[in-house]
C-alpha cells in the first residue's frame, strides 16, 4: 500500500500549500480536501480488508454459503 501513503501525502502537501495561500475557506482548499478524504477513505477500507484477508487465514476459517456460518479450526 505504499502508492497510496505517497499519494495521500502529496494530497496532503498540496492542501496545506492551498489552505497557506487562499484560506481554510477557500473553494479549492474544500476540494482538495475532499480528494484527500476520498483516499483515506479508500486506506481504511484496504486496510481493513487486508485486515480480514490476514485473519480469516490465520484462524483457517471458511464461511459456509448454505447458512453462512464460520467454521474455524484453530491450531
Amino acid at each position: 500500500m505504499g502508492l497510496i501513503h505517497q499519494n495521500i501525502e502529496r494530497k496532503r502537501a498540496e492542501l496545506n500549500r492551498l489552505a497557506e495561500k487562499y484560506g481554510v475557506s477557500d473553494r479549492q482548499v474544500l476540494i482538495k480536501s475532499q480528494e484527500l478524504d476520498r483516499l483515506l477513505n479508500e486506506y481504511e477500507v484496504k486496510k481493513d480488508y487486508y485486515k480480514r484477508k490476514k485473519e480469516v487465514g490465520s484462524n483457517r476459517c471458511e464461511v459456509g454459503f448454505s447458512w453462512r456460518l464460520r467454521v474455524c479450526n484453530k491450531q
